[in-house]
């Protein structure tokens, strides 16, 4: 890597752990010793959980308290605790994990909606260690989990034998409130937050109320908890795009100049306005029971149901079209280059067909569950727990896509890299064209989609934990696992199109066009490329007569049942059976030593049925026509695998200790990426298919670690790693028949396990209250992190692939340089944060036909702040405010072509401000 490079994301990190380190001389030290330090590292149990959260509250002691279960975990991981999450302007999980070590996030409409974890997608999700899906898909929605009911969120980086296996990336470990996380007695506590965004121009609203009871009775300790949640998250996100780079034809007219031999330019350039909420309301609620101090049952569960309604509308506007007709291709002039380069820096463009714009309106509805019974006998010799869950996930995806013409051909100036703005970004201008025309529009067609997918898991737990009280070994651990799952995909479209119909002629609700928002909020770009489209809830509340409508010019619209595209369907089931066993050793060679040495070995075995849709030829009635077929194809697979776990942590001082692991997991693929489907290709020749022989990834981790902790909350840690991948999941065309009776093989374009990969890097982290200051600067606290990692993907060859696969490749959608720094401050009920991220450039996709074709994502940052305040005593006790700000310094997410200078799109995220009222009694 560029070595000044590293020196410039290094330098913030390094000031916080230099100012960080001169912390320790003189912060008072927390009331723990060296016993403490290395005291038995055992499964927490519901007693020692209990006992810490007496000695925590505030901020620091919730970094204290993540702080030490760090210090006292086997594995490598990283903590938030509910007092820190709760003093954040933080609406979901994802904003949560967002400034942990190692994670890299994507915003997308408002919210964190794609985590990679060390440069891995694919990052599993569990509640309470429950493993939880989105859909047919395994991995959660992060943006369904709100933060408020949450008590803690742990981020694995490795993980111990008796975790649950299907990520190799990590897990993010989410944990409800309980009954035993509040007070003894009534307990209630509730918030209202308001923020204004500032490109919707509308108010996000985080509305939660908690209640607990919990009491000492006659037959034990019982307790109930109850809480709620809803959010409204309304976003506006506009951006102006340009498509890969072409190549002018020579039989494109382009005036009297006279161009370079080859000149590039975009294929195609468009603008797009997506709007509207993400509306989640969200309850979650448990029964504990603990008969006697030795046993705890537990009932909870958890239930989300997210509705996210969309309004999504797109222009796109021909420069180069690559068609076989020399007559589609629209006609240039006024071309200007960049500077020393055969790239079009402008153009003045005249389509020869009609162009306009394309909306889609979009409402998603999910709903996803989690039940989950718990028993625990925890004894002085041994610990046995037994738990029961059930969850599931639903997902209805229903769009409505109108195509609308203009009227008349317009012909547009476009700068690719307008440096009118922000950013350079590409901005067009109609000439003798007024958008606003409703008579300039005429209705070209529809299309109608509905998507629907589940998956339902029933598991089961038990672990036993055996005490040995005989060193070097300490206890000993076993247990076994048990997950059916079963997941299916529902798809219907139909479509009519080759329309010109004036909008008055429509239907109610299609015969009235309105202008679409306003986005580019600050840039003025709107005034440029404006549009008339439907009032979306005016077109879906009188669909139906629009459907009766267009059942005229085609059959497909008869009724109100959409036809379904059964080739697109599947039926999966997966069972998993693992069983695993540790032993925790504790000993002294010239240092304390402990850690654990464990494997879980686990089966999965797969079946799943789809259908094979075709076009043969047959003979009827004596003539060879072409007929559409389907035949069921069904796919299973069966494979074991073993994963290996061996830490290590040498105490060399009450507080300086590091530690060794090494850790094989395993990623299992996507539920359509070992579906038996194939779905006919555009080509009418080739195919899209799934791979039920596809085997896991597996990632093989080495971590070390150096930590050194001193006073209450003050940490500094560095953290080397590399993982290896192998089996990594790559797309290939193959030659198949696809079945026996067939002359000729036909293309198949299907996911293959081809090759392997790694990613190797370092993460430091630095946190400290500066008490060591005089007077109220003793209250300033600092915590951050910095991430750096490589990787490279190399490929193998596939048998019958008629292409060779490359050698290697960099990895896709991974930035080299993460860092989050945070000020805190801290004075008794009054706190603050400001919290700064960056994430480096990322090469987002890769063409590796043309490389500078390649997408990157240009670095972003992202900075939150808030003040809270609590009123500390009087009548008004407890009740508390907060301020915060997101996004404060308004980041843009940006995105070029192997050419820093030729953007492809530039989207202004919103900035969104606002405050909060807290209550508890």
């Amino acid at each position: 890597m560029n070595r000044s490079s590293l020196l410039v994301h290094a330098s913030s990190f390094a000031f916080a752990i230099a100012v960080a380190g001169g912390a320790h001389a003189a912060e008072p030290v927390a009331t723990t010793t060296a016993a403490d330090d290395a005291a038995q590292k055992l499964p927490a149990t519901p007693t020692e959980d209990r006992d810490a959260e007496i000695v925590v509250s505030g901020v620091r002691g919730s970094l204290a308290k993540a702080r030490d279960k760090k210090r006292k975990s086997d594995t490598i991981v990283d903590i938030v605790e509910a007092e820190d999450i709760g003093k954040l302007p933080n609406n979901t999980v994802g904003d949560v994990v967002a400034s942990i070590p190692g994670i890299a996030v994507y915003r997308t409409e408002g919210e964190v909606n794609d985590i990679q974890l060390r440069g891995l997608g694919g990052v599993q999700t569990t509640l309470g260690g429950t493993p939880i899906e989105s859909g047919a898909d395994r991995v959660a929605s992060i943006a369904d989990l709100p933060a408020d009911l949450v008590q803690s969120v742990e981020v694995f980086k490795t993980r111990t034998p008796d975790q649950v296996e299907g990520s190799g990336a990590g897990t993010i470990n989410i944990n409800l409130r309980r009954p035993v996380d509040f007070k003894d007695g009534f307990t209630f506590s509730g918030n209202a937050t308001a923020r204004y965004n500032t490109q919707s121009k509308r108010y996000n609203q985080v509305y939660t109320a908690i209640t607990n009871y919990r009491r000492d009775t006659a037959i034990g300790e019982m307790g109930v908890q109850l809480g709620f949640t809803i959010n409204h998250n309304p976003f506006l996100e506009s951006q102006a795009r340009n498509d890969p780079l072409a190549a002018v034809q020579t039989r494109q007219v382009v005036g009297p100049q006279i161009l370079p031999q080859p000149t590039f330019a975009p294929n195609q350039v468009a603008f797009f306005y997506t709007t509207g909420a993400r509306t989640t309301p969200s309850v979650s609620g448990s029964l504990q029971w603990s008969p006697d101090d030795e046993t705890t049952l537990i009932l909870e569960g958890n239930y989300a149901k997210p509705n996210f309604d969309r309004f999504s509308n797109q222009f796109y506007l021909p420069v180069l079209i690559q068609a076989a007709s020399t007559n589609n291709l629209p006609a240039l002039s006024n071309i200007t280059l960049v500077p020393g380069t055969n790239r079009m820096a402008s153009v003045t463009v005249s389509p020869v067909t009609q162009v306009g714009p394309i909306s889609y309106i979009s409402e998603e509805n999910n709903s996803n569950f989690m039940i989950k019974a718990t028993g625990q006998r925890d004894t002085e010799q041994y610990t046995l727990s037994t738990e029961v869950a059930y969850t599931g996930a639903n997902n209805l995806f229903e769009e409505l896509e109108t195509r609308n013409r203009l009227v008349n051909r317009p012909t547009y100036d476009v700068e690719f890299a307008s440096d009118k703005f922000r950013y350079p970004m590409m901005n067009l201008v109609f000439r003798d064209l007024d958008l606003l025309d409703p008579t300039q529009y005429r209705f070209f067609g529809l299309n109608q989609r509905e998507n629907r997918s589940q998956n339902r898991t029933l598991a089961l737990r038990s672990d036993l934990t055996l005490r040995t009280f005989w060193n070097p070994i300490e206890y000993i651990k076993f247990g076994m696992r048990f997950a059916a799952r079963d997941a299916s995909r529902r798809e219907r479209f139909r479509s009519v199109g080759n329309l010109q119909i004036e909008q008055s002629m429509l239907p109610k609700g299609f015969n009235k066009l309105v202008p679409i928002a306003e986005g580019f909020s600050g840039t003025g770009v709107e005034n440029n490329a404006r549009w008339l489209s439907y009032d979306r809830f005016a077109a879906r509340d009188n669909y139906g007569d629009m459907r009766q409508y267009l059942a005229q010019f085609s059959p497909a619209f008869a009724t109100d049942l959409v036809p379904e595209r059964p080739d697109r369907n599947f039926d999966g089931k997966e069972r998993v059976v693992s069983a695993y066993g540790t032993i925790g050793y504790r000993t002294k060679l010239l240092f304390p030593i402990d850690g654990l040495i464990g494997a879980r070995i686990t089966n999965t075995v797969v079946d799943n049925r789809s259908l094979l849709f075709r076009n043969v030829r047959r003979t009827v009635d004596g003539l060879q026509v072409t007929v559409a077929e389907l035949t069921q194809t069904n796919g299973s697979g069966n494979y074991l695998n073993i994963e290996p776990t061996v830490t290590l942590v040498t105490h060399f001082t009450p507080k300086l200790q590091a530690r060794l692991s090494y850790n094989v997991g395993i990623s299992r693929p996507n539920t359509d990426q070992i579906s038996p489907f194939f779905i006919l290709r555009d080509d009418a020749v080739s195919f899209n298919s799934g791979n039920p022989a596809l085997e896991p990834q597996k990632t093989t981790r080495y971590d070390a670690s150096l930590e050194y902790y001193f006073g209450r909350t003050g940490i500094l840690s560095i953290n080397p790693f590399y993982w290896k991948l192998e089996g990594s999941v790559a797309t290939f065309e193959t030659l198949e028949l696809i079945e026996e009776s067939d002359a000729t093989p036909s293309r198949v374009f299907r996911p293959y396990n081809a090759g392997s990969g790694y990613r190797r890097g370092v993460e430091m982290q630095a946190q400290s209250f500066f008490t060591f200051l005089p007077g109220l600067l003793r209250n300033f606290g600092v915590s951050a992190n910095y991430t750096y990692v490589e990787s490279l993907q190399e490929f193998d060859q596939i048998p019958g692939s008629p292409t060779g696969a490359p050698a290697s490749l960099p990895i896709a959608r991974l930035a080299k340089h993460v860092y989050n720094i945070a000020g805190l401050f801290e004075r008794g009920t009054l706190n603050a944060r400001l919290s700064y991220n960056y994430n480096g450039t990322v090469l987002d996709s890769v063409n590796s036909g043309f490389l500078r074709g390649s997408t990157y994502v240009a670095p972003r940052t992202w900075m939150d702040a808030a003040i809270n305040y609590t009123i500390p005593r009087g009548p008004l006790e407890n009740l508390g405010f907060s301020v915060q700000v997101q996004n404060v310094l308004a980041g843009t997410r940006r995105s070029f072509y192997g050419f820093p200078d030729q953007p492809r799109d530039v989207i202004y995220m919103a900035r969104t401000y606002g405050g909060t009222v807290r209550y508890r009694f």
